[in-house]
């Protein structure tokens, strides 16, 4: 560079010298230019890719964070299942303690790690005031319904917001709810219909059959199992002891048998869609001919 300035200064021309010089210091003023040039895109580059780096941690946080909301969602859904199973077969809710030993086995948890609150209606806790289907309405109300319980989980900033905000009993309306949280409210009619207390069980899942008929040998024979109660749709009915050409396909027992005439002594198990049995024995007569 020092050359060129020289070169710019004096004043004896010698012509070949003078163009190389020219030569050359055009040659480096190129090459500072372009090194200015990559200097100049290695900085838009970087930059750019701090950018994207930057939207990409939001996305993965913002997806991670979705994904934990439906989650918690799922959960919710789960527990509220798992409730109302054993409030079918208890005739009442748990209490806040049952709910965090017997129900459960420990305080269920939301994605975050942080323990769901239950909070009820205390009639429903026991059977000598109403129980599970003995109640027409609840001192918790919500949009102008009754409620059996709430579910709540403070959400993605571990913190609840809602009220109430505490476990156990609880008496009022629930117009401290907040969108931040996640939760899930049980009406009463809600627990009731899922228990199946409008019908003649109140709730409790039973078979309804007090026996069932006879069949005569080498005769189309058909019966129906009746059950009621527990928690709708029924998954698995079964039976054993059956003589051998009858059996049973779900609620209905059909079949044509040639074994010999005598009484039986068979079970009927039906289980309903949260894992809640009955069993019940009958006596089976297959008769060698029918009047």
């Amino acid at each position: 560079m020092s050359h060129c300035l020289q070169l710019k200064k004096s004043r004896k021309l010698n012509f070949p010298s003078l163009r190389a010089s020219v030569r050359y210091c055009s040659s480096l003023t190129l090459f500072r230019n372009q090194r200015g040039v990559a200097l100049l895109y290695l900085i838009i580059f970087f930059t750019l890719l701090g950018v994207l780096v930057s939207a990409g941690v939001r996305m993965f946080g913002s997806t991670v964070n979705l994904t934990k909301v439906t989650d918690t969602k799922t959960e919710l859904e789960r527990d509220v299942r798992v409730i109302t199973a054993w409030a079918v077969k208890n005739g009442r809710l748990p209490t806040f303690e049952e709910y965090s030993t017997t129900v459960f086995g420990t305080k269920p948890k939301d994605a975050w790690g942080k323990s769901v609150l239950f909070t009820y209606y205390s009639s429903l806790t026991k059977t000598t005031t109403g129980g599970l289907c003995g109640r027409t309405n609840s001192s918790i109300t919500y949009n102008g319904q009754d409620v059996a319980f709430l579910l709540l989980s403070g959400g993605d900033d571990m913190g609840i917001s809602s009220s109430p905000n505490t476990n156990g009993f609880f008496n009022g309306t629930l117009s401290g709810l907040q969108a931040e949280d996640l939760y899930r409210v049980v009406t009463l009619a809600e627990l009731k219909a899922q228990a199946g207390c409008a019908g003649s069980t109140q709730g409790i899942l039973k078979i309804l059959n007090n026996e069932l008929p006879g069949a005569c040998k080498r005769r189309n024979y058909s019966a129906t199992i009746f059950a009621d109660g527990g928690v709708a749709p029924y998954a698995r009915y079964s039976t054993s002891g059956l003589p051998v050409g009858i059996s049973n396909s779900g609620a209905s027992i059909f079949g044509t048998s040639t074994t010999a005439t005598k009484s039986y002594t068979i079970g009927v198990t039906v289980v309903d869609s949260v894992a809640n049995t009955v069993k019940r024995s009958f006596v089976f007569k297959l008769m060698t001919s029918c009047n």
